[in-house]
């Protein structure tokens, strides 16, 4: 009796230590924190408008702005996004609001994605008369 219990003492040992060397992670995701990830320099990739007939979203038309390669936003951690468009420097406030919300200025964009390289706005217009969206997307 005394040997089986001498030998599943050391069979415990053995499991116990083996489980010890598992990779830690405690559940940490490797993903940055959205605030983290939205804070950088960001290349303004395409802004587009999409007008709807009235109160539908049945599209009228889109418009595409004419981005030059040099345009950008920049969010920094003062809770400004300094931003270049088509030559006109401007500096409007945000705040992340959850995270998948962002307020820019005083519209609030749902975040679509949101990644190392890619960052995709979206602005919905369903109180005025007529209905519209608009898209900002980033790379970097």
């Amino acid at each position: 009796m005394k040997f089986h219990l001498q030998i599943l003492l050391i069979v415990g040992l053995i499991v116990t230590s083996f489980l010890g060397c598992q990779k830690d992670n405690d559940g940490e995701d490797s993903t940055p924190p959205v605030i983290e990830q939205i804070q950088q320099f960001w290349t303004l990739e395409n802004i587009e408008d999409i007008n709807y007939e009235g109160r539908t979203t049945n599209v009228k038309n889109r418009e595409k702005l004419n981005l030059s390669p040099t345009d950008y936003m920049d969010f920094r951690n003062d809770g400004k996004v300094y931003r270049k468009i088509q030559d006109d420097l401007d500096t409007i406030s945000y705040d992340l609001k959850t995270d998948n919300l962002i307020e820019l200025g005083s519209e609030i964009f749902s975040i679509e994605v949101i990644n190392e390289n890619s960052f995709k706005l979206l602005y919905e217009e369903r109180i005025d008369t007529p209905y519209f969206d608009n898209v900002i997307e980033l790379r970097r």
